[in-house]
């Protein structure tokens, strides 16, 4: 139930994007956190929070289906099948995407360390 939460929590900061969906992010990302995104670009946390936070990535609509989830003791996996439309340095993208998060428990809270997203070819 807390990594669902979490996960909409960071869905909603995503269309929020800016410095408030970016402090967002800096809640949730652990330190070491690496995202691949679906062009292969691999981005670090502080890359990732500093693309909302500037406007250069911004969700306009994120809609997230079949949600699941599994955990093992103090780790975790959520895959998601989504469809997002946003915009990447001035480029839309709109699409089906399937996307994985590894999540570990610190310090009692859960920090997502690892993304990955691959686009639904139709």
């Amino acid at each position: 139930q807390q990594i669902r939460a979490i996960g909409r929590e960071l869905a909603e900061a995503q269309l929020k994007g800016g410095a408030e969906g970016a402090a967002v992010l800096d809640k949730i990302y652990a330190d070491d956190y690496t995202g691949v995104r679906g062009d292969g670009k691999v981005l670090t946390k502080a890359q990732e929070i500093e693309l909302f936070r500037s406007g250069a990535f911004k969700y306009q609509a994120n809609e997230i289906k079949d949600l699941k989830i599994r955990v093992y003791g103090r780790t975790a996996v959520s895959t998601t099948l989504s469809f997002s439309d946003n915009m990447r340095n001035g480029k839309r993208f709109s699409g089906t995407t399937r996307n994985a998060r590894f999540w570990v428990k610190q310090d009692g809270a859960w920090k997502c360390v690892y993304y990955q997203t691959t686009r639904v070819l139709d």
